[in-house]
């Protein structure tokens, strides 16, 4: 397991998350893999699944993952500027850290 700092960009009026390259080959994603992408508050969640709704976009060298969508600050809470920790793993990718129901005030 690795921890990266990634900013939320923004584009098109909407927060985007956008991974690439190194931090995901040294962890087993590779483009197209197959994944599911699950939204939660203050988390983003890439799961590898063989019959993923989504696939691992870039080249051998240089694999992608990339999320522009207003579920990112509407059920995440992410915010364009957030620094937010990307923790990667071989089956996952998270992005923020999950808010436990007990924290939520």
């Amino acid at each position: 397991m690795n921890t990266y700092q990634r900013l939320v960009g923004r584009n098109r009026g909407v927060e985007r998350v956008w991974l690439e390259g190194e931090m995901l080959l040294a962890n087993g994603w590779h483009n197209g893999q197959r994944f599911n992408v699950t939204f939660t508050k203050g988390a983003l969640v890439y799961e590898k699944h063989p019959a993923g709704k989504r696939k691992v976009a870039g080249t051998i060298d240089r694999p992608i993952l990339d999320t522009n969508t207003a579920k990112l600050s509407k059920v995440c809470g992410f915010s364009t500027g957030d620094k937010l920790p990307v923790t990667v793993t071989p089956d996952k990718v998270t992005v923020g850290e999950a808010v436990s129901m007990d924290k939520v005030e």
